[in-house]
């Protein structure tokens, strides 16, 4: 389970902070729109993440926790493909349109399977390797966001904001394939894998320690 979700995330955070870097100079100089509506993007955005904080777990209950962390991950990691169809030309009212529905989909995906990511993570990891197991996990998720952010800024320099764009929204789409082919869809609820997270709990520390 932590190691689809790691995964996943490593490679969400690579290409998608890259991503959004690059979007605000394609927004603004090849589309020619204004900061204003770069900002209004951002609201949409924040709209999206309020909604998916707010649904999931009527959702999780309804669906299932795995089936909701899947179709959630794929909101999120599909709806950047959007971005790169709005190209120069594109009607100023289709393209805002466009980005906006990218945006609110995409960051109401994000919000959505963070609540349950996040839960999953906690019950799963035995209580005296929830430490080691967040520094880890976030060493991992984290530790790509400097890379993606580099590599897309010298991307942009080389092969243009577009290219670079369409690069960056590809890569979002295949994080979530280390969810797919894993067991995490297949969780029905976080009772299930609590159980399954307490066979690796070991016995209590005093008990462990040699007399």
């Amino acid at each position: 389970y932590l190691q689809a979700v790691a995964g996943e995330a490593a490679t969400y955070n690579l290409f998608w902070t890259g991503l959004e870097g690059i979007v605000v100079l394609y927004i603004v100089r090849e589309l020619g729109m204004g900061p204003g509506i770069v900002g209004i993007l951002y609201m949409v955005g924040s709209v999206g993440a309020l909604v998916g904080a707010a649904a999931t777990e009527r959702v999780g209950r309804r669906f299932g926790t795995g089936r909701t962390i899947l179709g959630a991950m794929a909101m999120a990691c599909m709806a950047p493909l959007l971005v790169p169809l709005v190209r120069p030309g594109t009607p100023e009212v289709l393209a805002f349109v466009t980005l906006g529905t990218a945006y609110f989909v995409g960051w109401t995906g994000v919000a959505a399977y963070n609540v349950h990511v996040i839960s999953l993570r906690q019950v799963i990891t035995p209580d005296r390797l929830r430490g080691r197991m967040n520094a880890s996990y976030r060493l991992i998720t984290w530790g790509t966001i400097p890379i993606g952010s580099l590599a897309a800024g010298a991307m942009a320099g080389e092969i243009g904001l577009r290219a670079t764009v369409l690069i960056g929204a590809v890569g979002v789409a295949t994080a979530w394939l280390w969810v797919l082919f894993s067991p995490v869809p297949r969780v029905p609820d976080l009772l299930s894998v609590a159980d399954e997270g307490a066979r690796w709990q070991g016995p209590p520390a005093a008990e462990a320690a040699p007399a």
